[in-house]
């Protein structure tokens, strides 16, 4: 079965909107969905965590997921479009493409046949929330609020695929139901998520509600979030969420 998908994203404040480094892609035909963290202290970071996001959904619906088989293709993808990328860049700059750029990631995929099933695979601290009846059913790869830091582990478009592989990557694997939504949010949101979950403050009907609110003003998800970064509730980062309902 097809998958409804829903996208929300705010540069953080004070950035234009092409200053945003999340990422996020959806291929609800096969199942498959993304999000990605582009580290700010490396260059081209927003790109990267793009492209990471774009290679997954693009896998086949149901294939298996080895990091040593995707992400070789994948870092060669980011060496050739930075190739490509024109003038001259400053001294600083060519040092940070020499060391690659750096993201987090959570993908997702969503199987429909026999069983009802789902994978995922994290790097870092963008998460994945399965959310049944109103509340939070599963969390990956994080669980608290106090496991979010300021270094979280992340993928590197020159990292060895070997230590990604067996030093830095979650996986998880699950089942789910009809009426279950997934929903994909990047480090500040997840925090902000499992924050207010924990002081029993009722996040995902307030995620409920925004939403329902965006079908008729597709401004609410963004002066949402900026209100609560102005409350000091919310960091300020990138903020990014996708929506898939099962």
């Amino acid at each position: 079965m097809p998958f409804r998908t829903r996208m929300f994203w705010k540069a953080k404040s004070g950035n234009a909107a092409e200053e945003y480094e999340d990422a996020l892609a959806a291929e609800a035909a096969t199942g498959r969905f993304a999000v990605a963290d582009g580290a700010s202290e490396s260059s081209y970071s927003g790109l990267w965590a793009r492209i990471l996001v774009e290679e997954f959904t693009h896998l086949p619906a149901g294939a298996p997921f080895a990091w040593t088989e995707w992400l070789p293709a994948v870092q060669a993808r980011w060496a050739s479009e930075i190739g490509e990328r024109p003038g001259q860049q400053a001294w600083f700059v060519q040092s940070k493409i020499a060391s690659g750029s750096f993201a987090t990631f959570a993908g997702l995929s969503i199987t429909d046949g026999h069983e009802k099933r789902w994978q995922s695979w994290a790097v870092g601290d963008s998460c994945v929330f399965q959310i049944r009846n109103n509340k939070i059913y599963n969390s990956f790869p994080l669980s608290r609020s106090d496991q979010f830091g300021v270094k979280p582990l992340l993928i590197g478009s020159r990292s060895s695929v070997t230590e990604i592989d067996q030093n830095r990557s979650d996986h998880i694997s699950g089942g789910w139901e009809t009426g279950d939504q997934f929903w994909l949010m990047t480090d500040a949101l997840s925090q902000w998520f499992f924050s207010r979950n924990e002081a029993e403050a009722a996040p995902v009907r307030q995620v409920l509600r925004i939403l329902a609110e965006s079908e008729h003003n597709p401004d609410s998800f963004g002066n949402w979030a900026q209100k609560i970064r102005d409350s000091g509730d919310l960091h300020n980062d990138d903020v990014t969420l996708l929506i898939v309902e099962a």
